[in-house]
């Protein structure tokens, strides 16, 4: 805008000075200054058309910058509440996960079917129109927790839709809540930026796994062979 600036006022000094220029001369020996001023008077002409098309492209783009700052705001303002729709859906799986996970062998047997809890698609359509208005910096980490939903659910749901009585290792309920663990962080991580904080916070990966674990209840005394299975994949340390 500073260097939009600057060539309106240069312009405007321009003409104002051929301008005065041309009245002195015309004074003088009007068909003579006629003559001479026309090449001037064309080339200003054009060039006050060129600066009259920038202006106007720039303005068109200030106003589609403000429309999506706008609509930007209006994503995330509703963000905080898919975020957190999407981290009570990954506590429910957890909690699933839970209630089979076998405290005396390396295998359980599925007793009957699971309900699954409901897959919260509005929070996916939410997290999509952020990512269609978010800064370039953003995209990737909200693109990225839609992407882990999707997973996460995907294995959860060929998981627990096994027949009943099909023997399960503690290795594949290790492997699902991870995705539960991950799901839950990945958007906790988002929280700054869905309430307009300006600094993301100062936490590890690891911080970030171990608070989403406490949070689901998923805790190593109970949960051995899960937080064996996440250092041995370099999760946590």
């Amino acid at each position: 805008m500073a260097l939009l600036d600057f060539l309106a006022f240069a312009l405007v000094a321009t003409l104002l000075s051929l301008v005065m220029f041309f009245a002195n001369d015309f004074l003088k020996n009007s068909q003579s200054a006629t003559s001479v001023w026309q090449p001037w008077v064309t080339a200003i002409g054009v060039i006050a058309a060129a600066f009259f098309v920038v202006w106007q492209q720039h303005m068109i783009a200030k106003r589609e910058a403000e429309q999506r700052s706008r609509k930007s705001v209006a994503a995330r303002a509703v963000m905080p509440a898919a975020l957190a729709e999407i981290c009570q859906y990954a506590q429910k799986c957890g909690h699933i996960l839970k209630d089979i996970y076998p405290r005396t062998a390396d295998h359980c047997l599925l007793a009957g079917s699971f309900c699954i809890p409901e897959f919260p698609s509005d929070a996916i359509k939410v997290l999509r129109d952020c990512i269609e208005h978010a800064d370039k910096p953003h995209i990737e980490p909200i693109a990225g927790c839609i992407k882990r939903l999707q997973v996460q659910n995907s294995r959860l749901t060929s998981l627990l839709g096994k027949p009943s009585e099909t023997l399960i290792h503690i290795h594949q309920i290790d492997s699902a809540l991870r995705d539960v663990i991950e799901l839950h962080a990945c958007c906790s991580d988002l929280f700054w930026y869905a309430r307009f904080e300006t600094e993301e916070p100062d936490m590890t990966i690891e911080q970030s796994i171990f608070n989403s674990a406490t949070i689901c209840n998923i805790d190593e005394h109970s949960f051995p062979s899960l937080f064996k299975y996440m250092r041995g994949i370099k999760l946590i340390n």
